[in-house]
This record gives structure tokens, sequence and C-alpha cells, in this order.
């Protein structure tokens, strides 16, 4: 059933005598036997069974209806008008199709399964030809009659369209060409209802010739050239007809070409539309000059999809100068408006995001006068408009545009409609980005209904493209990747085959497949598309969208550890953030970003520069309060922590826990987070119970929030057990940490954070005296770390040494000696010959070699620990008072208590001085039972230690007050030398 351009319908048969339908039906299925019986041949007897069958099936479902012409009363008993004798009875039944239910009915068969492909396309083929041909060769008899009849009226109308059902390619293209054809057409339907059919029997033709060959015909038609010519007919035969013609006939003929030009960019044909539409506009002037900027506004819309930015630009505000002029005009044609958001979307890609919200805003306030006439329009204003802001990370004042865009469309549209789609996928973008993944999934839903529902309001290239890219944003919410990324590689593949031209669009499906590289995992991937898209876009345009993939390919090269080359593209797009975009959040995030590659090259004076201008940037675009400024906060905190400021780094942590306590619950993990760094900072203070009292909050909102078993709270049962170690707490000590150790065992690959817990555990067990114990955690320790880091890791030093002090401990000295040395070794590559750790495993070994009786080992290693004091010129602390009190003992038991004394005078001054008294006292009074002996020893001696002892001693003192029991043993130990 046909329907004619005004809407009316063909009219059906009228019915038929059953006779005729039976004869018919049999010789379909004498035609078909090779289609429906596998290539059997029937006889008359079977195919008359089969012809009953079909009557019988119709019958009883309904789709047809039979009745005597006589009586005008339904045929009961219809089977006996087949049998032989009843001719008569068959004469007078007639039979109705009902053509729609037969239609539905086979739909459903083809749906389904029954009825063949084969049939269907062989069966349409042969019947258009068939009409094709009975037509044209009735045609001459009728053209003598001059007359124009209802079938040659539908013949102009549906011709070409049976012509292309029956595959008579040649033959439509033609008649498309003929130039009487085209003259009996425009005369009978007009010219802008004959135009459009035209142009739509064109755009068929052209669709079937693509894909004749693209299945790999040999056909010498090119679809384009066939289109173009056929155009080229058109326009020819109107420009003719419009000679001196008044002005309403000159609208109607620039209309028709207009139409063709649009049809000319379908097609891709963006030069030669362009030139369609100067033909307009040179026969619209100077006679129709504000009808005449319809067809510039057309040239800029071109230019602008083309990729000339500039001059499509140029050309619009040509547009919106004679729009502005012609106002009465322009508002009933919306091209003044229209101009304004095509300007708007032009400076978007330039990156003048100023200008663009400049000229939305300037088409909304015209349109908002006359919002009933504009509401699709400014429903795609305000789509636009929320597409910069998402672009700039506006992304909540984004929702809002996206969601008004929408509203003010369906005012227009209904809610079903295709226009509707893209507001939907950009609304679920933009809560995609909030990690709202529920409401993107319905958005992405709604706009994938709708494409599918809507598939003839655009090209098939242009469905397929978008549809493909819904898919490949939902199924990303999802979790999907690997169903996303096929979607947006097929995204991918559809445009650059169909929209080449586009490179916007082609950029930004490049940046969002690299996007899911990143979620995989797979950098190497992700970085080469990122760099794909960097490259697709336009030579010298710099905008958001490249700012973009500039940020995402600089986090790519961090992660791969390849920091130069990610500091180099974080540093160009905030380059191109600072010079054409407002603060934005991207810009903190890059600024973050950069702030971290410097802090990990400890460059923390830049570092903290950066913290500083994100701080500022996000203080500015959320207020004080927003949890954003907090993180800032906290990576400023920890900044200061590593940099060793750590009085700085409790000022900030103590700020981000404010914002954190006033902007969200108390229990949050962000809370639990800054909690946790700064018992970590407060621990490096010394600042034990309040380090554990931070630990303890941390603790209990990571266990209240993940349960026992996740990772943070094995790391806050850590820190915990090392803060009470440090307050002397063991049993509670020991408890958190076996926690702790029980909680990072469940956890494979974390071999390493094992290692830390039982290297703690160890120093409790030792702290408690239980040596062997200490000795057995130390060991477990030392196992996985030569397996994670080999033997000249300064961890597995660090380990070495602690299993040197337990082996002294339980007096397996050889063993102890070899553990320190191997540990020397270590640190001595680390360190060189002079670092801190090296000096104290001297002291360490000196000390073994001293109560093992081996003074030569002692005196080399206590040698070296002094000289390396002397050259660091460490600050005066135990260690050295006794490394220089066993070093006299060792002199005086060589008998040279000159030098034994000198030592102990120096231990005892070193000491007496920096108060060490109050916390060892044990020593003082070894030192002085030491310097007792100088009674007996000769006056160059005294002359050496007397000689202004008392005075540089008492001098060197803060506190003169006699209550100090410094100052007092000072004076009683001065008194007795002197």
């Amino acid at each position: 059933q046909h329907k004619s351009a005004d809407g009316s319908s063909v009219p059906v048969p009228k019915p038929i005598p059953l006779e005729s339908a039976h004869s018919l039906w049999e010789a379909i299925l004498k035609l078909e036997e090779k289609t429906l019986f596998g290539g059997q041949s029937l006889d008359a007897a079977q195919r008359r069974r089969q012809v009953l069958l079909i009557t019988r099936a119709f019958d009883s479902m309904g789709l047809v209806h039979i009745w005597s012409k006589e009586t005008e009363e339904d045929v009961a008993d219809w089977k006996s008008a087949m049998t032989p004798g009843s001719k008569e009875l068959l004469e007078q039944s007639y039979i109705t199709i009902h053509h729609d239910m037969q239609q539905a009915y086979a739909e459903l068969l083809f749906a389904n399964g029954g009825l063949s492909p084969a049939l269907v396309k062989d069966s349409d083929l042969k019947w258009n030809r068939a009409f094709v041909s009975a037509y044209l060769s009735n045609k001459r008899d009728r053209d003598k009659e001059g007359t124009l009849d209802s079938s040659r009226m539908y013949a102009l109308e549906f011709l070409i369209e049976h012509m292309l059902r029956g595959n008579m390619i040649p033959q439509a293209v033609t008649l498309l060409q003929d130039e009487r054809f085209i003259k009996n057409r425009m005369d009978m339907q007009g010219w802008e209802q004959g135009t459009a059919r035209h142009v739509k029997d064109t755009k068929l033709l052209y669709t079937r010739l693509k894909q004749s060959k693209e299945s790999g015909s040999s056909s010498s038609l090119e679809p384009t050239e066939v289109a173009l010519a056929v155009f080229e007919k058109i326009t020819e035969f109107l420009c003719n007809e419009m000679a001196g013609v008044n002005d309403a006939f000159l609208e109607e003929g620039c209309r028709c070409i207009h139409e063709m030009g649009t049809s000319m960019v379908e097609m891709k044909c963006r030069d030669q539309a362009l030139a369609q539409y100067k033909i307009a506009l040179k026969l619209l002037l100077p006679r129709k000059v504000s009808f005449a900027y319809v067809e510039v506004y057309s040239v800029g819309v071109v230019l602008l999809e083309s990729g000339d930015i500039q001059k499509g630009l140029e050309t619009l505000e040509g547009c919106l100068h004679g729009a502005q002029s012609n106002n009465a005009i322009f508002s009933r044609k919306n091209m003044y408006c229209r101009a304004l958001q095509k300007i708007g979307d032009a400076m978007s890609i330039l990156g003048d995001y100023a200008e663009a919200f400049k000229h939305y805003d300037m088409a909304l306030t015209a349109m908002y006068e006359e919002s009933v006439d504009n509401r699709l329009l400014i429903g795609t204003v305000l789509h636009s408009k929320g597409r910069v802001l998402h672009k700039l990370g506006t992304i909540q004042q984004a929702i809002k545009e996206f969601e008004d865009g929408t509203r003010w469309k369906t005012l227009e549209l209904g809610d079903c409609h295709f226009d509707l789609a893209m507001g939907h996928y950009w609304t679920g973008n933009a809560y995609a980005d909030l990690d709202k993944s529920h409401e993107a999934t319905v958005a992405y839903e709604d706009s994938l209904r709708l494409l599918k529902l809507n598939i003839n309001h655009a090209s098939e290239e242009e469905i397929t493209a978008r549809t493909r890219l819904v898919e490949g944003s939902f199924y990303k919410v999802a979790g999907d990747h690997a169903e996303s990324l096929h979607a947006y590689r097929l995204a991918l593949e559809c445009l650059q085959e169909h929209f080449s031209h586009n490179r916007e669009r082609i950029a930004d499906v490049m940046h969002m497949i690299a996007c899911v590289h990143v979620l995989m995992g797979d950098d190497a991937k992700a970085r080469v598309m990122f760099q794909k898209s960097l490259k697709e876009r336009d030579d010298g345009e710099s905008n958001a969208d490249a700012a973009n993939s500039l940020y995402f390919l600089g986090c790519v090269y961090v992660r791969a550890e390849e920091t130069d080359k990610g500091l180099s593209c974080l540093s160009e797009a905030l380059s191109i953030q600072k010079s054409s975009l407002p603060d934005t959040d991207l810009m903190a995030d890059t600024l973050t970003q950069i702030g971290a590659i410097h802090r990990s090259r400890k460059d923390f004076e830049e570092a903290m520069k950066s913290y500083k201008e994100a701080f500022r940037v996000r203080e500015e675009l959320h207020g004080t309060d927003d949890p954003s400024v907090a993180t800032l906060l906290q990576e400023m905190g920890e900044l200061m922590h590593v940099s060793g400021q750590l009085n700085e780094a409790m000022t900030y942590f103590n700020e981000c826990l404010i914002i954190h306590r006033r902007s969200m619950n108390v229990g949050d993990v962000l809370v639990a987070e800054t909690l946790y760094w700064k018992g970590d900072t407060l621990l490096a203070l010394k600042e034990y119970k309040e380090a554990a009292s931070c630990f303890d909050e941390s603790l209990r909102i990571r266990e209240a929030t993940f349960g026992t078993s996740h990772p943070s709270v094995g790391d806050s049962l850590h820190k915990l057990g090392v803060a009470e170690y440090k307050c002397k707490n063991n049993d509670k000590a020991l408890h958190c940490l076996f926690d702790a150790l029980s909680n990072r065992k469940r956890r494979p690959g974390n071999q390493l954070g094992i290692s830390e817990v039982l290297a703690d555990i160890g120093d409790v067990r030792f702290s408690n005296e239980d040596f062997m114990l200490a000795s057995q955690f130390y060991t477990d320790c030392l196992s996985i770390l030569l397996d994670e880091y080999g033997r000249d890791h300064q961890s597995v030093g660090e380990i070495y040494t602690k299993l040197g002090a337990t082996r002294a401990h339980l007096q397996n000295f050889e063993e102890a000696k070899t553990f320190y040395q191997r540990g020397l070794l270590i640190w001595k590559v680390k360190e060189g010959d002079v670092g801190k750790k090296v000096a104290g495993i001297n002291r360490c070994l000196g000390i073994l070699g001293y109560v093992t009786g081996d003074r030569p080992q002692a005196m080399k290693y206590f040698s070296e620990y002094l000289e390396i004091c002397k050259v660091n010129e460490s600050q005066p602390d135990v260690d050295r008072v006794r490394v220089l009190y066993l070093v006299g003992k060792i002199h005086e038991k060589k008998g040279d208590d000159e030098n034994a004394h000198l030592l102990w005078s120096q231990a005892y001054r070193m000491y007496a001085v920096n108060g060490f008294s109050v916390s060892h006292p044990d020593l003082g009074r070894d030192l002085s039972k030491s310097l007792e002996a100088a009674e007996s020893v000769g006056a160059s001696f005294f002359q050496t230690v007397s000689k202004g002892l008392f005075q540089e001693v008492v001098a060197e003192s803060d506190d003169n007050d006699a209550s100090n029991p410094d100052r007092a043993q000072l004076i009683k130990t001065a008194n007795f030398i002197t």
C-alpha cells in the first residue's frame, strides 16, 4: 500500500472471483516450485491440494472473506467450489483479501523465519520490474491521447521508486536525468513538491549505488557523480524557469536549489553545496536581500562543518550583520539566533569561551521574547552552552543546561523524538564525570531508546556513529570496558569512513578510546590514542579538549614513570588553560599533578608552588569549606611531612580536618586519612600519645566504614602499634601489630607490608628483652626483603643490624659480628663512608669487640665512629659519651692512663654540658669512678685537665641555678679534680 505525497492512500483492489484467486495461486506455485519445494515438480492434483491449503489457512485466520455474488452471503462450504462438477458454485464465489492483515502476517512470518527471504526478495524484484515494464509498454498509447490519467500521475510520483525496487538502476539513472520527465513531474506536482520527490529518489538511488559498490559490483556508475548530475539537471531546469518570474516564484525556486544544497552536504559534497548555495544567493540578489541571508547562513555552516572555522566564522558574522538590519524577517525565520548559536559553536572550537557564552546568551535573550515560537532552538542553544560548560569542568551547571535544553525541546517535539537523543547522551556524560553511575545509565538508556525508535531522522551512517558512541559510554559506566572499547572503535570507524571532515568528532572518540585503555591498565595503547587525538585536532587549536587530552596523556606518562614526558604534557596543558581558559577544576587537577611530580623528585619548593596555585583555584571556584580544598591542604601537609617540615605539616593537617569535619560526616574516610597522616607527623615529632590518639580514631573510622579486612585498617593498626610501642605500652603494641600482620597476610602480593610489621614486632620483642623471639621475627622479615629487594637494599642492611643486636644479646658474638658487617657494607654503598648509619654500626662493632676482648677490633671501629662524628660535626649524644668512655677503658687496660683520663674527661664534659645526667645517671657514676683515679696521675695530666675545666663547664651551662643537678654534679667533680 503506497502513500502519495499529500498523504492520501492508493485504493486497494476490489473483490475478485475466487476462481481467479485460485488460478493466481496455482500459477505462483508453478512459478516458484524451485524456491518453495526445493526443485521438486508438482502435478496438477498436487497443486490443487496446495491451493486448497492456502485458501483454508487464509480463511481460518480471517485474512480473506469468501462470499457469493448472487446471494451476497458467505460461502460456508467453499471446499465444494473446488471439487469437479462445481463450476457454477465456483463462478459465483468471490474473495476479498484483507491486505493490511495479510501484510502484518507476512512480516510476522518473515521475522520468525517462516517466510523465505529469497522468496520475499525475488517476488518484490519481479513484481516491480513487471509493473515498470507494463507501464512503459502502454505509455506510448496514453501519450498519444494527451491525457493525464491517474496511472500517469501515479507513475510520475512513484515510477523511479518501482525501478529501484526492481533493481533497474540504469533505467532509473536515465529517467531521473530525462528533461521531459523532470518537466512533467514539476508541472504536475509543483516546483517544491516535485523537487522534494526528485531529491528523495536521487538519494535512494545514491544509497543503492553505494551498497552495490561496497558489495564489490563492477558497475561503472559512481554514486556521487550520478547524484550531482541529477541535481545539476534540476538546477538547470529551475534557473531557466525562474527567468522573469515574480518574487514568490523566485523564492520558491531558490528554496528548491537550497534543498539540493542541503542534500549535497549530507552526501559530504561540501564544495558543490557551497556552489549550490551561491547560485541561490546570486538569483536572490538584489531583489530579495533579506531572504539571501538564509543562503549566507548556510554557506557559513557548511564552512564550519568542513573544518574551515575562520572562513565560516566570517561568513556567519556577515549573516548576523544582515540579520540585525532585518529584525522582523529574521525573528520570524530564526536566522539571527541560529547565526549567534553557530558563532558561539565556532568560538568554542577556537577556545574563546567567553565569546562563545556571549553569543549563546545573546541568542537566548532574543528567543525568550518569543519563546513559544523558538522552543526547539532554545533547547539547541542550551545544549551547546552545556557542552562548553562541561568542557570547562563546571559539571553541575552543565547538567542544568542539558536538562533545561531537553525540556524545551520536549515541549516542541514530545518525548519520543530523535533530536532529544544526544541531549540525553551529553547529560549522561556529565553525570558519569560526577561518578553518578545510576543517573548516567538512565540518560544513556533514554538516548539509545530514541536513536532506535527514530531511524529515519538522519542518515544510516549518522545513526550508527551516534548509537555506537552512546553504547560505548553506557558500557563504560557499567564497568564492561571490553564492550565499551568495541563500541567506541565501531563509532570511530564509522566517523573516519563517512565523516572524515569532522576532525573534532573523530578526536573526541579517540580521546574516549584512550580513556578506556587507561581504565583497562593498557597505558601503551592509551598513550597512542591520546597522541592521535591531539594530532587530529586542527593545527594551532588550543582549547579545553586539547588541554584535557594533554592532561590525561601526562598522567599516563607519570604512571609509566616517564616523568619528564609527563611534566612536559602537563605543563603544555597548563599553558593552554592559563592562556585561553578561565580557572577550572581541570586546571587545579593539572597543577596538583605537576606538584606531585616535583614532590617525587624532591623538588619541594616547586611542588609547594604548584599546590598553592591549585589551592587558590579550588578556593575561588568552590569556597573555603569544599572537600576539594581540604584535599589540597592534605597534599600540602604530606609534602611538608616528607620534606621534614613537620610543624608546617601539622598546620595543614589541622586546617584540613576543620574543613572535613564541617563539610562531611565526622566518620568519613577522608577524615580518617588526614588523621592517619597527622598521627605519622606526630610520631616524627615524638608526640607519641597524641599520635596514638590520631591512629586510634583513624582505625575506628576505617573499621566502621570498610570492616576489619580492608588494607587501610591494617595500615592504621600498624601505625597504632608503633605509637603504643613508643609510649612503652608494649602489650597493646603487640596486640595491634599482630592484628595488622593478620590483616596484611590476607592480601596476596603484600609481602613488603608484612615485612614492615614483622620488623616492628621484632622491635617490641627486643624491648621486652625477648631476644630469641625478636630474632625470629627479624629473620622472617629478612627472608621477605631478600626475595623482594635482593642483598643490597638498605632495608636489608637495617634488618642485618637488628639481627646483629639480637645475636649479641644472646651472646652469639660471631653471628652478631657477621650480621653487623653485612649491614655495614650495604650502608657504606648507600651512604658513603661517613654516613649516619655507618657510624652507628661502627659503634656497635666496637662495643662487640670490647665485650669479646678483641681490643684491636674495638679500637678500629670506635676510631672510625669518632672520626665520622668529627667530619659530620655531629651533635653530642649519649652514644658518643659511651664510646669515649670505653675507648678510655681500653687505653687504661693497655696501661695508657694519660690518654684514658683525657678521653674520660672529654666524655664527662660532654655528658655534663648536654644534661645527660637525668636520663643516664649510671653513665655519670661510671665516669666519676674512672676520674677518681686522677689522684695517682702525674702533673702533666693535671696541667691538661684542670686548666680552665671548671670555668669551661660552667660557662657552657645555660642554667646557673644551684638546684640544677647537672650543675651540682659538675661543681662536685671539678672540685674533686682540682
